[in-house]
């Protein structure tokens, strides 16, 4: 069984070698790439939480309630960014060096690439459904 186990990971990490072998800029490395998206995601995902909060108390919710809903959608909105940055940051590399990327970089235009636009509208339509699941008691 063992063995089995083993061969299929190898099988899979070889497969997918193969499969996303792609032409990336100079400067990019899976160190800096990984905290590009990090980046990626603490923007996106903090100044959602913020209007969501914001909203909540103009909206006059219960502290507590509003507290525990922000909890519960932070995975959502973890998830839509994650997607979208690892997305978008694929692109960005394949197409600016890092020392570029660095510079700064329109985002937004990646943002319309129809792959990555996709991954973020279907995102947000399951964004209700993926909510709902994750409220806390």
């Amino acid at each position: 069984m063992l063995k089995l186990i083993t061969f299929l990971i190898s099988l899979l990490c070889c497969s997918s070698t193969v499969a996303i072998a792609v032409e990336y800029k100079q400067g990019w490395d899976y160190m800096n790439f990984y905290q590009a998206v990090q980046n990626c995601r603490e923007s996106v995902i903090y100044p959602q939480i913020k209007a969501y909060e914001a909203k909540g108390i103009k909206n006059n919710h219960d502290p507590k309630e509003l507290q525990n809903e922000m909890i519960s959608i932070t995975p959502v909105f973890d998830s839509i960014s994650t997607n979208t940055c690892f997305c978008m940051l694929n692109e960005i590399a394949k197409d600016n060096t890092y020392p570029n990327y660095k510079e700064g970089i329109d985002f937004e235009s990646y943002s319309n690439i129809p792959r990555c636009k996709k991954i973020l509208e279907e995102s947000f339509k399951s964004m209700p459904t993926r909510a709902k699941k994750l409220q806390l008691d």
